[in-house]
This record gives C-alpha cells, structure tokens and sequence, in this order.
C-alpha cells in the first residue's frame, strides 16, 4: 500500500503517478484501520490484510492515538501495529529526523570521522546555535544568514520559518538567546535565474534537487538529472516552497542511447492471471459512485442550459415564449437560477435574467452553479487518478480549463451558448473513454450506479417540470423535452414532426432501445446492483436488490398510451404517482448502496491526551 496524505496534498499527483507505476494500491489513512496489532484494509469485500506500507505521510501525522491527536490523516493503532511487528513501513516513522538542519553543522566533521575523508561536495555553511562559539558568530551575522529550527518537524515548521524571517533583528536576538538550541543559522545562498515561460516569458530563481538510490552492497549511487524548482522570488528555498514554486524534471542530455532502468519485476518471471475486483477500497468506491453521479449532473444542467440560453439569445428558431418558462423552471428546480424567476408574476421583478444568467452560471460561491458542479467533477477525478486512464484526466482537466468566464471582458450569451457546447462535448468525451477503458470491476460499476441513479433522477425532473401541468400549447415545449434528452433525432427517425404526448413519452420513460429512457437506466441499475459484492450464504435479495427491481417493474408495468392519454385530458394523477413513486424509491436505492458499501465514518479525533504528563 503506499499510504498517501490524500487529493488536497500538493504531492498527491506524485503519490498517484507512483501507484500507479509500482502496481500498488493508493490509500488513505480513513482507507486503513487497526484490528489486534493488524492493520487492514477496508474494501468492499470485507478486511484484507497489510503486510507493507511505503509511508508518504509524515511521521506526526500517522497515528493521532501516539504522535499527534490533531491529525485527521493517520491511521490510529499504526505505531504499536509496527512495534509489533504485524507491518513494515518503508520510510520508517521517525526517519525524517536526518533531514533535520542542525545535522547540516556538522556534516564535515562526521564525514571525516566515520569515513576519513573530506565531503566531495560541501554543503551550505551551517552553525547550530546550541554551541557558545557559534551562537556568537550567528549573533554577529544576522544580516547575512537564514534562521530556521533545529530539529526538521516536516509539514509543521514552515509556519516557524515565517515568523523567524519577519522578526525584526532585536526580537530574532532575544528569541534565539532564549532557546539557542532550537535554531541553526545557514548562509544566504543566491540562486541562479533562468527564463520561464509564464505568459509571456519571466525570469525564475533556480535550485537543483538531487537524488541518491541505495545499491544492494549498502552504497549509493547518485542519481543523473534531478528535479527542478523555480520561485519568483529570491527566498531561501524553504520559504520560497510555501509560497508556491514551479517544478519540472531536469534531464541530462546523452550522445548514446542510455540503458532503460526499471523498478518494475523483471521481464520473464512468470506471474499469476487475476481479475481485480472486490480489494477496491470503499472510499475509492464512494468517490468513483460520486463521480458518475456527478457527470451526469453536469451533462443535464448544461443541456438545460443550452437549450434556454439558445432561446434566449434568439439563435434557436422557435416559439421561445412558450418554451422559456418551462425551461426556467428546470433551471429553477436544478438550483442554477432564483425559483423567482421561474415564477410569471415575480420575473419582472427582478434582475434582468440575460445579464445575470452569465454571471450565476460561474458562480463558485453557490453550490448549484454550473461552475460550481464542475469543480466537484474536477476534484473527484483528481481523488481517483490512481484509477482512471491518462486521457480521461485530461479530458477533465480540459474541462476544468476551458469552462470558464471570458477573461478581458462580461461574458454574455453568445459567449455563454459557445462554453455550453463545448462542455457537453467534452462531458461526451470524458464519458464514451471511460466507458471504453475501464474494465468492468467494481470500480466500474460504482461509477455506473451513480451515472445511472442520477441520470434517472434528471429524467424524472424534467418530465415533472415540463409535462405537470401540460402546457395549452406542447408542441413546442414536446420539441424543447427531446432536444434536453438527446432523443430529438430519435423521434424524428420514427415520428418525423409529428409531436405527440404518447410517443414522447414513450421515448423518454418506456423505451428500452433508447439509452436515454428511464426504463433503460432502471434496467441498468438493477444489472449493476445483481453484480456487487454480497454474502453468498444470505437468502433472498438484499435492500438494494430489492428497490432496484420495483423501480424496474414500475416502468416495466406502466401503461403508456392510457397514462398519456389520461394526461392529455386532464388526469393527471396516473403520470403523477408514478413521478412521486420514483422521486421517492431512487434516494431509497441511493442510500441503500451508501449503508451497505460507502464510507460514512468521520475521521477519528483523540478525546483526552494519554501521554504521561
């Protein structure tokens, strides 16, 4: 398992990239918990067993039951699972302790007195403040030195750092005179500059970081190349790095080929065949079942969107005033407009919709905003990246890139109608790739069940808002329902344009050839659910099973010409059952599938400090 801090990390697209590579299995500290000494992994087939974990984490933050009570990050038990013995952490707990600056003072001294010779390359004059001599010196040449603690608290001192630099000199003096052997002073290094390109061209402070790998007879072999940084600013690297600093690999150019390296097994060694299914973590099934529903909710308020948007800026040619108040009550009912807006008598009132439209729609501060769903989108996909192909997470960062406002000017609604179209061809896009590259494991089928659960849901929300009441005039508002459910080429194919209820509403909620009906995604519900893990040994069907077939039957059962008809004149009551049955039946199946094989557990919070006082 290689142990990660999680997606809002600034590492994690490294931690990410590294499971993916080394075949293991990236998890977070909420994926793992501690059972008799045992850390285990939670997976949607039960407990697996831990044996090894490369720790990306820092050490205070891996256990909140010794190291530290705040972290929300660690695993609680993980310390005594280690002095057990029950799991090997590579990058042991406690190991960053050499990283820390005071040892920097006395590197010369410790080459020469454990290997007998001098350093091949001298690092940063260092003066640990701890010794008389050196604190004098430091005293002397605060001018011209960086001030930092002692002992490296990886992810806890930078805030440390900060404070140290902004003191003024008398203050820093009587600080370091308190506690002298808590800081060390290192010389002001003066990075070199190169040119970034950062629309346009800017210049950049440099530093090199280099790597060294151990070879089997305990050396180490330095590795070629490096990583880069780059700072605007001419910071020591440590206070540069918090304010944010660019980074790319820096590759040592060769006349020859040079002989590939590879931490993988080596090619030849036969390996067993296996199909990955059941060891998905919950929190990756949670997060892949978010993700689909968060798609399809993406995909059905842009083409709600479009749709009036197109209407509204005149460039679709029909009867937009019937079909407007329709489609702002979808808008409405989406959360993506006012609900006063959707309603005759108060529209007038307010804010002139073709200037506010624009701006709601980028609204990040409103949490129905189309902006604001593809945030969600974005931040999910980067929580499964360890999961999804390399051109899916560029089709998301594409849309995450491209959806946004016009930057030199007001967006308005030509503007508007351009980014909607292209989003519902990048969603298509993100949508037909996974469909194509994912296997079908359990990872699928989560993402599945949430497309399907929320794609049902926007079906019934549109044929609620647009057909209760029946407008005096349909024709139009039948033609605006098919465009939003991608089905109009469909009706055209078999219908021509001849708008009828019956057959519209046969297309959208019967038809089980179209893949945008709602018996097509009933029917696909239930499929997924049949597949998830379950106990072989329990009779009947589970909760789930169960919801999924009523939802199932009830289109299945449903007689469309008669509730058609009744509905044209007037009766209401049949289409408006079956609406109340299915908005009430999906959270059901939802939350079902959320109880048996989601994560709902809080992180774990220490209530009293145990440690001996």
């Amino acid at each position: 398992m290689l142990l990660s801090n999680g997606p809002a990390s600034n590492n994690y697209f490294e931690d990410a990239y590294l499971a993916r590579y080394l075949g293991y299995t990236l998890v977070e500290g909420g994926d793992l918990t501690v059972r008799n000494n045992q850390v285990l992994l939670k997976t949607l087939g039960g407990l697996l067993p831990v044996d090894v974990i490369l720790r990306r984490q820092n050490s205070k933050d891996c256990d909140p039951l010794e190291l530290d009570p705040a972290s929300e990050l660690g695993v609680s038990g993980l310390t005594e699972a280690v002095r057990e013995g029950n799991v090997s952490v590579a990058n042991a707990l406690g190991s960053g302790l050499i990283e820390s600056p005071a040892l920097m003072a006395f590197l010369p001294a410790l080459c020469s007195q454990l290997l007998g010779e001098e350093l091949l390359m001298p690092s940063i004059a260092s003066w640990w403040c701890g010794q008389p001599k050196e604190l004098e010196y430091v005293l002397d040449h605060l001018d011209s030195l960086i001030i930092q603690p002692a002992i490296r608290n990886r992810g806890h001192d930078g805030a440390v750092r900060d404070e140290l630099a902004r003191m003024s000199k008398k203050k820093l003096k009587e600080t370091i005179r308190a506690n002298p052997y808590q800081y060390v002073a290192s010389e002001m290094v003066c990075r070199s500059s190169m040119p970034v390109w950062n629309e346009p061209c800017q210049p950049a402070y440099l530093a090199l970081r280099g790597f060294a790998v151990a070879d089997s007879d305990s050396s180490y072999e330095v590795m070629r190349g490096a990583l880069t940084r780059t700072s605007s600013a001419l910071d020591p690297l440590e206070l540069s790095i918090r304010k944010g600093e660019g980074s790319k690999d820096t590759w040592i150019l060769s006349d020859t080929p040079v002989e590939h390296v590879s931490l993988l097994e080596q090619q030849g060694r036969s390996i067993p065949l296996r199909r990955s299914g059941a060891e998905l973590p919950s929190r990756a099934a949670d997060n892949l079942f978010w993700l689909g529903r968060l798609l399809e909710r993406a995909e059905a308020y842009a083409r709600v969107l479009r749709s009036a948007v197109g209407r509204m800026s005149g460039e679709s040619r029909s009867a937009s005033d019937l079909e407007i108040p329709v489609l702002l009550r979808c808008l409405a009912d989406q959360g993506q407009i006012e609900p006063d807006y959707a309603i005759e008598q108060l529209h007038s009132q307010l804010p002139s919709l073709e200037t506010e439209l624009p701006r709601v729609v980028f609204d990040k501060s409103q949490p129905s905003s189309m902006r604001s769903v593809v945030d969600e989108l974005f931040r999910l996909g980067s929580s499964v990246r360890d999961r999804i192909s390399l051109d899916t997470w560029r089709t998301i960062r594409r849309i995450d890139k491209r959806f946004r406002p016009a930057r030199y000017r007001s967006t308005n609604l030509s503007d508007l109608l351009t980014s909607t179209d292209e989003l519902i061809t990048e969603l298509a896009a993100f949508t037909g790739i996974m469909m194509e590259s994912m296997t079908r494991t359990q990872a699928f089928r989560f993402l599945e069940l949430g497309r399907r659960l929320e794609r049902s849901m926007q079906i019934v929300s549109l044929v609620k808002n647009c057909f209760i009441p029946l407008p005096a005039v349909p024709g139009p508002v039948f033609e605006t329902v098919l465009e939003v459910a991608d089905s109009i080429m469909t009706y055209r194919s078999r219908y021509r344009s001849n708008l009828q209820l019956p057959p519209v509403l046969d297309l959208l909620l019967t038809d089980e050839t179209n893949p945008r009906s709602l018996v097509f995604q009933f029917a696909q519900l239930s499929a997924q659910v049949d597949q998830l893990p379950r106990k072989q040994t329990q009779p009947g069907y589970t909760l789930e099973q169960r919801i999924a077939m009523e939802l199932l039957y009830s289109v299945q059962l449903m007689d469309i010409e008669k509730a058609a008809d009744a509905h044209g004149l007037g009766n209401h009551q049949p289409l408006e059952q079956n609406i109340a049955f299915w908005e009430d039946k999906l959270p059901q199946l939802s939350e079902a599938i959320s109880h048996r094989y989601l994560i709902h557990a809080t992180h774990s919070h220490q209530l009293s400090e145990i440690s001996p006082q």
